[in-house]
Formats: structure tokens, C-alpha cells, sequence
């Protein structure tokens, strides 16, 4: 109780503000006490202050608050300070309203604004598990060399060299490495895939255990899970791919439907954008190859071309909306703006609004007698060139590019090229003309292409043509090779007919005499006998009528005259072949006629 009293009066003394004098004069006051160490020195708990708001030190020492009380500098001055060097310490600076952190120097290092929580330092910011944002692990570095930044980036991670940046970015990757991701839960669903690259937000989301895979922007490669080796670049490349593995992507969209495709080439906004199984593609410019879903092996180079495919395969489509006139040809292929092919196996170039197509040198075939086989020479001459009927024409070009189903927008854009190329006169032939020529003789003509398909046309290969003209003229080089014989065996009689013993005939003797008039024998073919009408003038003294052979030798010499108007002949004695007959009069040959004697 006395010491009690003793601490109390203590006390008084000491906060009076008419205290003057020292109390005790020497030595040091105790509390607890009765061996002080320093001039005032309490044991025990203690407080300063009111009831209600008071400082407080503890048995150990520790000094608090309670409620009011609180630990006040004033302006510009130090908090705490290091006792050995009074530079290093915490001070708040009243001037710039911050707290500083000071080094030895009395330099700030570290502050902190008091207005706006605003952090500077000087130096480096060192942590040995992470940073973490409200409560959340925000960046992390693993010492196998990985770096994640962003909440709950890499979370579950357990393998090396991985980079993440983003919320849930490799979220759940457990073995991958090697892998970046960048962007709002990209790579999220990884668990084992390795050496990926996803740059954008939910690119490679759904990725599992693929590998060597790169996605760059907002939901590239969104489903992809087993897919290897796969480039996507583009908001939603590639969105749906699931499986398929070593394709490239460019392009927003571009390749959004893929499934299981493969090895396909999409650059351009939407390309292969329904493809979901075709394989081996390759897509160039704007909704090239839109529609495509299984067809395979396909090209397309130009603004929408190859548009309208969806299963076909094997075809080729360079120029702006080039493309198939139906969807499921094969090994087709249309070259130029809006040119449109038909039927497979065919090759088209340019639309209808063309008007020359050429170079430097002709058309090359194939020709080769390596690779022919069953040669025949069979190939009809004069008999298929006289049925032919050469024509000219004006081409309805519009009306063509409407029948393939080409858009009418396409054909306004060109109307003037269209106008001007359905304003030239055309020669040739019918190609309906043609087959109906080759048929009546039995002629498998290979130069008309029919109609595959509804939007297929007849179309006609003129240089199929040469071979029956050539052969045209080697018939009727061979017959006037023969005529020539036949003219000289008919000089040679003539000349032995006529007495003329001087070995040789003036040509002028040999003629046509116009008033003689000679007739087609009947029949013709004839059998076993014919019927020879002409007509002589009075004024001839003599006249024969001459058959000759196909070797030019005479075969019948029978003497006419003028009055009569008809001769029958027996051919009982002749063979069967090809003769040619004619009338001399006076020594002068008039024209001749042939006749055709079957056995």
C-alpha cells in the first residue's frame, strides 16, 4: 500500500506544471522497485494518460495505444530512428505528405503517399513466395524457371520454363513446360501439353495434352485438346478445332469449324470457316474456300474463291470468286476473276467476258508414243469433214454466266466487257452439230464434251478436228494422185485410139467438150448391168464411150452414135471396184463420170 501511495505521489510531482524542482535532488526514483537503474525506472505494467485514453507499457515492455492515445510527431519528423546513425529511420514528411522510409544519408529509398497510397522505391522488390493481390497469389517465380503473373496463374503447377501473364493463365497445368501464355485464362485446362504458345484472352482454353501448338488472340484454338503443331492467329482461329493437328490459321475466324482436319493452309478473314474433317487445304483472301466441310486437297487463291465447294476435292480456284459451279466436283479448276468450272476433271479460264486468250507460242499436248497404246487408223476423212457445218454466231455471254450461277451483282460489275464480248461474231461449229456428224457414221469422236451434270455445257475441242482434216486431205491428195494416173493411162489410150503414134499427147487435146452432155450411170452401184445416158451433138463423125479401171487401163471401148441417147452395159465381165467412164468425140474427151460395180 505504501508503495502504491508512493507511485501516485511520484506521479503528482512529476506532471505538475508548477513543479520546479527535482525530486528527489539526486539519485533515481524507483517503481517496483527499490534498486533503479536509471532516473526513473518502473516494473511492471504502467500507463500515461486518461482513464479511457492512456499509453500503456507492459511487463515486456511493449508499448500501446488505447483508446485516443496515439503516437504524434510533428511536422517533418522522424517516427523512429536508428540509435547508432539518426539518418536511417522512418519519417513522415509533412512537406510532401508521404512516409519515407530514409537511409544513411537521410535520402528517401521507399515512400509511400499519404493521399493516394501512391509506392516509390528505390530499389528492388524481393519476395520469396509471391505477391499476392487480395489474397490471391498474384506473381510468382518457381526456382525450376517459371514466371506467373496473374491470380491464380499456374496454379497447380509442378514442371519448368513456363511464362504465364493473366488471370487463371495454365490454371490447371500440372507437367507441361515450356509453354507461354498470355491473356485472361489462356491455356487454362493445360495439364500436360508442352512447348504451347497462347497470346490472348481463352486462347488455348480447352488445351489438355497437345503440343507445339501457337494461338494468338481472343479465343484462338478455344477447343483445341489433342491437336499437335497447330498455328492460329486471329480472333476465334481455329475456335472449334479439337483434334486436328498441323494446320495454319490466319485470319479472324479462319478455320472457326475445324474438328479434325489436317495440314490445311487458311489465311484470310473466315477462310475454311465451315471446314470440319477436309484435309490438306490451302485458303488464301476473304471466305476463300468458305463452305468447304470434308472436301480435301482443294486451293483456293482470290476473294472468295472456290466459294461454293463444300465436299469436293482435288480442285483449284485462283482469281477473285473463281469457283466450282456445284459443290462436289473433283479435279477442277477455274483460273481468272469469276471464272466458273462446271464439271470435273475440267479446266476453265476466265469468264465469258473474255475475249482473247493467248502467248507467245501454241498449245502444247501430249503425244507421245511412249504412251499411246491400241494405235488404229481409223480416223474418218472426207466422209465426217462434209457433214460438218461451219456457222457463225453471236455468244448470249450473260446468259452463260447466269446459267453457271454466277451472282448478277458479279456480271453488272463487268456488263460493259460482257456487252462487248456478246457483240463479236463468232465462227465454228455446233457442238451438238458435231456429235450428230460423228454418230451417223459410227465415229467415236472424242472432240464434243456432253453434259455431266445440269449446270454442265456441251463444249467442243476444235484441234480434235485436224486429224479427219488431214486425213481429208491425204483422201483427196490420194485421189488426185490417182485422177493423174488415170489421165495418163486415158492419154496413153487415146493416143493409141487416135493413131497418134508420136509417144506423147498435147494437153490442149484432152478437154471437156461442153455440148456433150454425159449422164450418172443407174444404177449406182451397179450389179450385173447399168444404164449410160449423154447426149452428142449431129456434127460428130465418131464417138466411143471408154471404161477404164482404177489402174487407168481401158476395160470397155464401144462406139455410140449420135441418135441413140442410152447405152447398156453388160458388167458381167468386169470386177467389182471403182471405174471411171467418158465419151471421146471426134478425138476429144468430155467430162467423166465414176461408177461403183459391186460383186
Amino acid at each position: 500500500m505504501k508503495n502504491i501511495l508512493l507511485v501516485c505521489f511520484l506521479i503528482c510531482v512529476i506532471t505538475s506544471i508548477n513543479a520546479q524542482n527535482t525530486f528527489p535532488s539526486t539519485g533515481n526514483v524507483g517503481v517496483g522497485t527499490i534498486t533503479p537503474a536509471s532516473s526513473l525506472q518502473v516494473i511492471g505494467s504502467s500507463r500515461l494518460g486518461s482513464a479511457k485514453n492512456y499509453l500503456a507499457v507492459d511487463t515486456a515492455g511493449n508499448l500501446s495505444f488505447t483508446g485516443k492515445g496515439a503516437y504524434k510527431v510533428g511536422a517533418n519528423k522522424y517516427a523512429f530512428q536508428f540509435s547508432n546513425n539518426a539518418n536511417y529511420g522512418l519519417l513522415f514528411n509533412a512537406t510532401d505528405l508521404r512516409y519515407e522510409f530514409r537511409n544513411g544519408s537521410s535520402a528517401p529509398v521507399f515512400y509511400i503517399s499519404a493521399n493516394n497510397g501512391d509506392i516509390t522505391t528505390a530499389g528492388k522488390i524481393s519476395t520469396d513466395s509471391g505477391f499476392y493481390l487480395q489474397n490471391n497469389k498474384f506473381i510468382s517465380i518457381s526456382d525450376t524457371n517459371n514466371t506467373f503473373i496473374g491470380i491464380n496463374s499456374g496454379l497447380s503447377n509442378t514442371a519448368s520454363y513456363n511464362t504465364t501473364t493473366g488471370f487463371n493463365t495454365m490454371y490447371n497445368n500440372q507437367t507441361g513446360y515450356s509453354c507461354t501464355a498470355v491473356g485472361a485464362q489462356a491455356l487454362y485446362s493445360n495439364v500436360s501439353g508442352r512447348a504451347n504458345t497462347a497470346l490472348g484472352a481463352f486462347a488455348l482454353l480447352n488445351n489438355l495434352i497437345s503440343e507445339a501448338n501457337t494461338a494468338s488472340g481472343a479465343y484462338a484454338l478455344y477447343s483445341n485438346q489433342s491437336g499437335d503443331g497447330n498455328t492460329a492467329t486471329g480472333v476465334q482461329a481455329m475456335y472449334s478445332n479439337v483434334i486436328g493437328w498441323h494446320n495454319t490459321s490466319t485470319g479472324v475466324s479462319s478455320l472457326y469449324n475445324n474438328l479434325s482436319g489436317a495440314f490445311q493452309s487458311a489465311h484470310g478473314f473466315e477462310c475454311l470457316y465451315f471446314n470440319t474433317t477436309g484435309s490438306f487445304n490451302a485458303a488464301t483472301a476473304y471466305h476463300a474456300l468458305y463452305n468447304n466441310t470434308t472436301g480435301s486437297y482443294n486451293v483456293a487463291m482470290g476473294v472468295m474463291a472456290l466459294g461454293k465447294n463444300t465436299s469436293g476435292s482435288n480442285n483449284t480456284a485462283i482469281g477473285t470468286q473463281a469457283d466450282v459451279a456445284l459443290n462436289n466436283l473433283t479435279n477442277a479448276t477455274a483460273v481468272g476473276f469469276s471464272a466458273s468450272v462446271n464439271a470435273s476433271n475440267k479446266v476453265v479460264i476466265g469468264n465469258s467476258a473474255v475475249t482473247v486468250i493467248g502467248g507467245q507460242v501454241g498449245w502444247s499436248t501430249l503425244s507421245d508414243l511412249r504412251f499411246k497404246k491400241n494405235i488404229q487408223d481409223n480416223v474418218p476423212g472426207l466422209v465426217f469433214i462434209n457433214k460438218l457445218k461451219p456457222v457463225t454466231y453471236l455468244l448470249d455471254a450473260k446468259k452463260y454466266e447466269k446459267f453457271l450461277g454466277v451472282a448478277d451483282s458479279t456480271v453488272s460489275k463487268s456488263s460493259t466487257a460482257y456487252t462487248k464480248a456478246e457483240k463479236i461474231v463468232r465462227s465454228g461449229f455446233i457442238a451438238q452439230d458435231v456429235a450428230n456428224a460423228a454418230k451417223d457414221i459410227n465415229y467415236n469422236f472424242d472432240g464434243v464434251h456432253a453434259p455431266e451434270n445440269d449446270k454442265d455445257n456441251y463444249s467442243l475441242v476444235y484441234s480434235d478436228i485436224i486429224p479427219s482434216l488431214v486425213k481429208a486431205v491425204q483422201e483427196l491428195s490420194n485421189e488426185n494422185d490417182e485422177l493423174k494416173q488415170q489421165l495418163q493411162n486415158i492419154q496413153s489410150t487415146l493416143q493409141q485410139l487416135n493413131g497418134n503414134t508420136s509417144g506423147s499427147m498435147n494437153a490442149s487435146t484432152v478437154q471437156n467438150i461442153s455440148s456433150v452432155i454425159l449422164g450418172q450411170n443407174v444404177p449406182n452401184p451397179s450389179g450385173n448391168t447399168t444404164s449410160i445416158s449423154y447426149q452428142i451433138p449431129q456434127q460428130v463423125k465418131i464417138a466411143s464411150l471408154v471404161i477404164v479401171n482404177a489402174n487407168g487401163n481401158v476395160v470397155s471401148n464401144q462406139n455410140i452414135t449420135a441418135s441413140s441417147n442410152k447405152i447398156n452395159v453388160d458388167l458381167n465381165k468386169f470386177s467389182a471396184g471403182v471405174y471411171t467412164y467418158f465419151i471421146i468425140t471426134d478425138g476429144n474427151v468430155s467430162s467423166s463420170k465414176k461408177m461403183v460395180i459391186e460383186k
